[in-house]
């Protein structure tokens, strides 16, 4: 159910969070299967802002590293925080009569998506795994959404080894299909959490048996059960929340977590990896400003992209930076004068 309360210049529109815990976590879900989306999340709060406030927030976090068109993180608010029931937003209009719209936290989002948008981003980063692999993207068939259908099949699989009937029978249970359930079931093996065996014995050596490994029920644990608890308001829930305001407290780990989440995420995007030339260019300039005499080894590790000189070359020859070799080995760029 949408709600709009109306003022006399300003609008605000949300979403009620849901009630029961499986369509909550579906929800949740759907904000942290990127580390960029959790990091969008935990720059959000009482006061409105749209992309370009919302950008410029995270650049004082992550002052060297690429971030994409504030677009993206307007299109984030609009198309996966709001219709989930994490944000409000608001449409107020000035006194030229423009309507400036823009996004705020609402009371689900501040209890349950900034905690979770926290824990989530540091689990990724202890365990080197985003969450963009574990989870896929939200954009998926099926009337499960990747994120949730995944859980739920690691969940299915925690409390011990089953065969391909029984998964079949939690198919029939599932909403999505039998084929885009095998599809997550290879990709959750691929990531090495489901091992998949054949039977030993004359009974069952045509049938596969699916458990999770180690990492698998680490994640089950360790993660999605302390997640449900804080969704349920239990003690989790607490706990999350002192992680969280321990985080945001702390502006050097705050930064430091950021930067490392955003490599996770940067390594494995399609979107991060398909960036506009346009837009790398001026991440490179905006790098070389603040930093003279950067290497393009420097450049590379800040912005997570390979065969920079396909970059570094056009901005030489339009006379936009300069080089100075101090060796064979070692190219420093600065701004052109």
């Amino acid at each position: 159910m949408i709600i709009i309360h109306k003022f006399m210049e300003k609008t605000v529109r949300e979403r009620e969070f849901p009630q029961d815990l499986e369509s909550r976590l579906g929800n949740i879900l759907n904000v942290v299967n990127t580390e960029f989306k959790s990091i969008t999340l935990l720059h959000l709060d009482d006061n409105a802002a749209d992309g370009m406030t919302i950008r410029e927030r995270i650049i004082r976090n992550y002052p060297m590293g690429y971030l994409p068109h504030y677009g993206a993180f307007l299109d984030y608010c609009k198309f996966s925080f709001l219709p989930i029931g994490s944000v409000a937003e608001e449409r107020i209009r000035r006194d030229d009569g423009s309507i400036y719209v823009g996004y705020t936290l609402n009371e689900s989002g501040r209890k349950y998506g900034l905690p979770i948008a926290a824990f989530s981003l540091n689990w990724a980063v202890e365990n080197q795994f985003s969450f963009f692999n574990l989870l896929g993207a939200t954009s998926s068939p099926g009337k499960d959404r990747s994120p949730l259908a995944r859980m739920k099949i690691l969940e299915a699989l925690y409390t011990g080894e089953s065969y391909s009937l029984e998964i079949s029978k939690f198919i029939k249970d599932n909403p999505s299909s039998s084929s885009v359930i095998f599809r997550h079931i290879k990709s959750l093996k691929e990531l090495g959490l489901i091992e998949i065996s054949k039977g030993n014995n004359t009974s069952n050596k045509n049938r596969k048996f699916y458990s999770l490994s180690n990492s698998g029920k680490e994640i089950v644990k360790n993660y999605l059960f302390k997640i449900k608890e804080a969704l349920s308001d239990n003690n989790s829930l607490q706990e999350l929340n002192e992680f969280y305001y321990n985080l945001v407290g702390d502006q050097n780990k705050f930064s430091k977590l950021i930067k490392e989440a955003m490599k996770l995420y940067s390594d494995v995007s399609p979107r991060l990896n398909s960036k506009p030339r346009s837009d790398v260019d001026q991440t490179i300039l905006e790098l070389i400003s603040l930093n003279p005499g950067i290497t393009p080894t420097q450049i590379e590790g800040i912005i997570g992209i390979s065969r920079i000189q396909n970059h570094l070359t056009p901005l030489l020859k339009s006379g936009k930076v300069r080089k100075e070799r101090k060796s064979y080995r070692e190219v420093k760029y600065y701004l052109a004068n």
